[in-house]
């Protein structure tokens, strides 16, 4: 998939500047963005992924640009998997809940087909056991594992990992 982006700022006011201007092209299949701490590279990832946008600059994403507006916004950000440190993890709901709930609520699957998705999910990732258990019951590297079956569950178009193995 071709990831571009020309002059891509963040700065949040003349002293806090995130990200300095630069320029990135190519066609690619997996990506690392390695660097130091406060570096921007969960800037960057938000960015590309539509959750913020940026200052300056031209993203584009398989060919398509990053919209500015909310709801041409939300289009984008469907078509994209996220994965954050500590996972992102509603406490108060099941693995299955967690995975489930934004098939129905964001992607329009029906209750029946979104049980089968995370099932076959938790299946794979080795979680069919743990399928009811909520993140405090689970181990660091469960929680993880349920994040990363939520993202993957609607087949995003790109998968966005942010330390997916902070837990």
């Amino acid at each position: 998939m071709k990831i571009e982006f020309q002059g891509l700022t963040k700065q949040y006011d003349r002293e806090h500047v995130v990200l300095k201007p630069m320029d990135f092209s190519d066609d690619i299949h997996t990506l690392a963005i390695i660097g130091p701490s406060g570096g921007g590279k969960s800037t960057l990832l938000r960015i590309l992924g539509g959750l913020l946008l940026p200052t300056a600059g031209r993203v584009s994403v398989g060919g398509e640009e990053l919209p500015t507006d909310e709801k041409a916004l939300q289009k984008y950000r469907q078509r994209m998997g996220f994965v954050f440190q500590q996972g992102g993890l509603f406490r108060h709901l099941s693995a299955m809940e967690n995975i489930t709930l934004p098939l129905e609520q964001v992607h329009g699957y029906a209750r029946q087909e979104a049980v089968r998705r995370a099932d076959e999910l938790l299946e794979r990732f080795g979680l069919g056991a743990d399928r009811e258990k909520k993140p405090g019951a689970l181990s660091g590297g469960q929680q993880q594992r349920v994040a990363i079956a939520r993202a993957v569950a609607a087949r995003p178009r790109l998968l966005l990992l942010d330390e997916p193995t902070s837990a």
